[in-house]
């Protein structure tokens, strides 16, 4: 496509294109391809908006209306783009060059060359864009080398109606070789290095993916290393163009090694299972969740307390009990960022209106890297408890009422700590204004005579050990100085 410089309106831009159109550099090459509508000086500060901007979107086929940035870049290639961009961002000198695939709006996968380079006179960053509308006629990777010499990404091609395949060098680093190494390659390569027990997982994949069930081929395979053991790989591709029947011809796609993944997986997929068998076994009602507090686990006796009929492992903990409210949701969020939480006694409202009383401690659990995993709950009905202890306060109060009107006080004492409590006519008929812990010292001390002090002392201890009761008199001097006899 001729250049256009002579039409820009921008003097500024128009000059420093005119210096770089100079330069035998790649972006003075590409910049003689371009079309001038999508040269522009790109923002140093906000560097992703000129990517994601109007002119991209017009490149590409789109309106601004229309377009989904969320779904158009293809991946690794974008987030191999935005990491060698952010660095090159950062540098503030030199010149860039990356190719991206999209999806342009007639669904198509398209390269798009990005190339920058700053101006080191004026510290300026002037950008290009360029896609390549022949990409469906020549779909190689290869003939893009900031792709295909991507260091981190295995890359491959295949031509699915010839058998014939290319790799990057990555691709055979993963596996302990160098391109060297492998020699001639074919998609017979591929099939003799997998694990068995794989391949039909990847075939099914494909055929998923080709028979649109998928947006992508996407397989965790094991691959064997040179040195004789598995590497995990995370095999994604992608078909690119087809057949003038229809059928797929040419598909790229990417190799990246997970084996640390994976083993961490498997690792914690054992810890799991052995955490799962002490909840499902333990005498308590013991649950637990993972991250997005879906049912990992559940003991028994979860299930006898909450009245559960069916399996909930898998189920949201909210689908299983609708009625949990947002303090409860509260609490499982600061337990899954490491909080301890607990709580002595709580009332839980059932769907059916019912009420349960409940004692229950929320712990996070970790996985093998450190990070919280989910949450364990332990959780205890105390309504049995809790409805007892109603029905005791009911009647003290009755009893406190009745006592009230007849004038008669009630106490009672703890014999392990010798704590007593008084009804409120006990204070009353003392006159003892503040309500203080009543002891046996502090009744001892209200006796008058000490012989009755002594009396008493006696029978205390005659009742404590012979279950003796006692009926007597005393004469006692109030806080206030009056003079009292009580029975």
């Amino acid at each position: 496509m001729p250049n256009e410089a002579n039409s820009i309106k921008d003097n500024h831009l128009n000059n420093d294109i005119q210096k770089l159109l100079k330069q035998d550099t790649q972006f003075g090459k590409l910049v003689q391809l371009a079309s001038i509508n999508y040269i522009q000086y790109f923002n140093t500060k906000n560097p992703l908006k000129n990517i994601q901007s109007e002119l991209t979107a017009e490149l590409l086929g789109y309106s601004t209306d229309n377009i989904d940035w969320g779904s158009i870049p293809i991946e690794p290639d974008w987030s191999y783009f935005i990491t060698e961009f952010t660095s090159f961002i950062e540098k503030g000198k030199g010149e860039f060059y990356n190719t991206t695939r999209f999806i342009n709006s007639s669904n198509e996968v398209v390269f798009v060359d990005v190339i920058a380079s700053f101006l080191e006179s004026e510290n300026r960053l002037l950008g290009v864009m360029q896609m390549h509308t022949d990409a469906k006629a020549t779909p190689e990777l290869s003939h893009l080398p900031c792709v295909w010499e991507n260091p981190h990404l295995g890359l491959w091609e295949w031509n699915v109606q010839t058998g014939e395949t290319r790799f990057n060098e990555k691709w055979a680093e993963i596996i302990g070789y160098t391109l060297d190494d492998l020699g001639d390659v074919s998609i017979d390569t591929w099939l003799n290095i997998s694990h068995p027990d794989d391949l039909k997982a990847s075939s099914d994949a494909l055929h998923k993916y080709w028979e649109g069930e998928t947006n992508l081929y996407s397989c965790y395979v094991r691959i064997k290393h040179r040195n004789g053991h598995w590497v995990w790989i995370h095999d994604v591709g992608q078909t690119i163009s087809f057949t003038d029947d229809g059928k797929p011809m040419w598909m790229v796609g990417t190799h990246q090694e997970v084996t640390s993944y994976k083993d961490s997986i498997q690792k914690l997929t054992e810890e799991v299972s052995l955490l799962s068998q002490f909840v499902e076994k333990a005498p308590t009602a013991i649950a637990m969740f993972d991250k997005d507090m879906c049912y990992l686990s559940a003991s028994n006796k979860w299930y006898t307390d909450y009245g559960i009929q069916s399996n909930v492992i898998g189920k949201s903990h909210y689908e299983v009990f609708p009625e949990i409210g947002d303090e409860w949701k509260s609490v499982h969020q600061r337990v899954l960022k490491g909080e301890t939480v607990l709580c002595e006694e709580d009332k839980f409202i059932r769907l059916d209106g019912s009420v349960q009383w409940l004692k229950w401690e929320d712990r996070p659990w970790y996985n093998s890297n450190g990070e919280v995993g989910g949450i364990i709950m332990f959780t205890e009905d105390i309504s049995t408890y809790k409805e007892h202890e109603i029905k005791i306060n009911k009647y003290k109060k009755l009893i406190d009422d009745t006592d009230k009107i007849a004038s008669i006080g009630n106490w009672d004492i703890n014999l392990d700590t010798l704590e007593g409590t008084w009804s409120e006519t006990c204070y009353d008929i003392f006159e003892i204004t503040e309500r203080v812990k009543p002891t046996p010292e502090l009744i001892l001390s209200l006796y008058k005579h000490e012989a009755d002090r002594v009396a008493k002392r006696e029978l205390l201890a005659k009742c404590i050990e012979n279950r003796e009761p006692y009926d007597n008199q005393y004469e006692f001097i109030t806080p206030k100085g009056n003079t009292k006899f009580i029975r």
